[in-house]
C-alpha cells in the first residue's frame, strides 16, 4: 500500500505503457536483444517508473529532462524522443498506444515520422517470430496479424500475457539501487 499522496508501484505506469514494457521484455530474450527504458520527465515523476523497468529486467535507464521541456505539445515531445532514441541506437520502439498525460495516440505516429521509420498502432499482442515479430492489433472488430521488422514503432495497447514481469519482486534496498543506475540527459 502507498503512502498518501503518493502512487502505489503497480500504478506508476498506465495500462499501455505497462503492455509496452512487458512486450519488449518479453521479445528481447529470443531476439537476443537488450531493453531500455526511456522517459521524458522530471525526476520526482519518472525515476520511479525507471527504477521500476530496471528491476524488471531493463539493462538500461534513461531520463532526458529539463524545465524548458514542461510546456511541449506531443510533437515536441516526439522530437525530444527521436533525439533520444538515436543517442541510445535504439532500432526498435515498443511504446503505449496512449498515455494518461497525451491520450491521444499521436506521439507514437508522430516519433515514427521523425525517425522516417514504419509504425503499427493498437497493438494487442507481440511475439518473436525468428528475426522479425508478429503483432496482432484489433481495428473494426476483426483481428489483424502482422510480420513486423525493424527499424520500427510499435504503439502497444495492451499485451495479454507477461505482465507479471513487472510486479516488484525486491524491497526498498533494490529500489534506492536501481534509482543508482538511471542514465540522467538534458
Amino acid at each position: 500500500m502507498a503512502r498518501p499522496g503518493t502512487v502505489a508501484e503497480d500504478q506508476v505506469l498506465g495500462r499501455c505503457e505497462r503492455a509496452a514494457l512487458a512486450a519488449a521484455l518479453t521479445i528481447a530474450g529470443p531476439l537476443g536483444a537488450s531493453v531500455s527504458a526511456l522517459t521524458v520527465g522530471p525526476a520526482r515523476r519518472d525515476d520511479r517508473v525507471l527504477a521500476m523497468a530496471l528491476r524488471a529486467g531493463c539493462r538500461r535507464a534513461v531520463r532526458v529532462w529539463d524545465d524548458a521541456l514542461d510546456a511541449l505539445d506531443y510533437y515536441g515531445l516526439a522530437r525530444v524522443i527521436a533525439g533520444a532514441v538515436k543517442k541510445i541506437d535504439g532500432e526498435l520502439v515498443l511504446c503505449g498506444d496512449r498515455s494518461h498525460d497525451e491520450g491521444q495516440g499521436a506521439i507514437g505516429p508522430a516519433l515514427a515520422e521523425l525517425l522516417a521509420v514504419p509504425h503499427l498502432t493498437g497493438v494487442i499482442d507481440l511475439a518473436a517470430d525468428g528475426g522479425a515479430l508478429l503483432a496482432e492489433r484489433r481495428a473494426d472488430g476483426w483481428h489483424h496479424r502482422y510480420r513486423v521488422t525493424w527499424p520500427a514503432v510499435i504503439c502497444m495497447q495492451r499485451m495479454p500475457t507477461q505482465t507479471d514481469l513487472l510486479t516488484p519482486a525486491a524491497g526498498d534496498g533494490a529500489a534506492a539501487q536501481a534509482r543508482q543506475l538511471i542514465d540522467r540527459v538534458g
